[in-house]
């Protein structure tokens, strides 16, 4: 006998949920004598007997207990194929969950999520915007399936981590800084004034705080906020000055604020793609890291 076609197994399988020949094959509609005949078959196959007779129907044996639950993945795994390859046949669909850092989350990952939903509109973009800490966390425990970091953050090597952007840190100032005319700035000279923060435990504070440590100086506050819209709106009633990513900066610059490139060669932060092993991902999150990995020009 070849190996066991997919009917003989859901057969096998309907014989011993109901325990009953008979009624197998009124399920199948096929002769029982044809069932029987296949249960032989799939016994002398594997060379084990799979079903002993009783007066009111049949018992499996501890080899047929066994070939059952092999069949039930089995068929769970050939359910799993059909949905994936529908997805295909229908327009693929589904939902992403991607978790991402601010910075980021301006600059280039809005226009890869307008293009990607033309492309498959039937797929739906959960986004959230957290600390990039949080952010491999989440991915690590399949809270998210897509992670989008700066490059500073620790990756566990259970994941993927892959390069994906890059952008540079300006000075935000008030129009009337006596830095603002300036075609850049070191950070060493921003530290005599006083600055506007973004939280304490972001990636970007942190980063600023170990930079401003290797020059033996630190960082006088003047207020700190968790949004990115209030530290602009304080720079602009001269409270301070602000250290944010280009794509927080430039959009909003207004005839009360100046932007001002970093010439620091760590102002050119590189920003990474991080997910799962791609087995454990779902079709529309397998697409959607594709398109993410593809050349900004397409």
């Amino acid at each position: 006998m070849a190996d066991p076609d997919v009917q003989t197994l859901r057969l096998f399988l309907s014989i011993f949920d109901l325990r009953n020949l008979t009624r197998a094959a009124q399920r199948h509609a096929i002769a029982p004598s044809a069932v029987t005949k296949r249960i032989q078959d799939l016994e002398r196959h594997y060379g084990v007997v799979l079903f002993r007779r009783q007066s009111r129907g049949v018992a499996p044996t501890t080899a047929g207990e066994e070939l059952a639950r092999h069949v039930r993945d089995l068929f769970s795994r050939i359910d799993h194929i059909a949905g994936a390859m529908s997805e295909f046949a229908q327009g693929s669909r589904g939902q992403v969950r991607v978790h991402a850092n601010a910075s980021i989350l301006l600059e280039a990952l809005i226009a890869s999520i307008v293009s990607f939903t033309r492309l498959h509109p039937l797929i739906r973009i959960d986004l959230q915007e957290l600390m990039s800490w949080a952010i491999v966390r989440d991915v690590a425990e399949g809270r998210a399936d897509v992670g989008l970091v700066a490059d500073a953050i620790e990756i566990p090597p259970d994941l993927t981590a892959l390069p994906y952007a890059e952008d540079r840190l300006m000075a935000l100032l008030p129009s009337d800084h006596v830095l603002a005319g300036r075609k850049h700035v070191v950070f060493e000279e921003l530290l005599d004034f006083e600055h506007v923060g973004i939280g304490v435990t972001s990636a970007l504070s942190v980063q600023l705080a170990e930079q401003a440590s290797r020059l033996n100086r630190s960082i006088r506050y003047s207020y700190r906020t968790a949004t990115y819209d209030v530290a602009r709106m304080m720079v602009s009633q001269g409270c301070g000055i602000a250290v944010l990513p280009s794509s927080l900066v430039l959009p909003h610059v207004t005839p009360h604020l100046a932007a001002v490139p970093l010439a620091d060669s760590w102002a050119r932060r590189k920003m990474r793609l991080c997910y799962r092993e791609e087995a454990a991902l779902t079709v529309a999150a397998r697409l959607f890291i594709q398109h993410l990995r593809e050349p900004r020009a397409s």
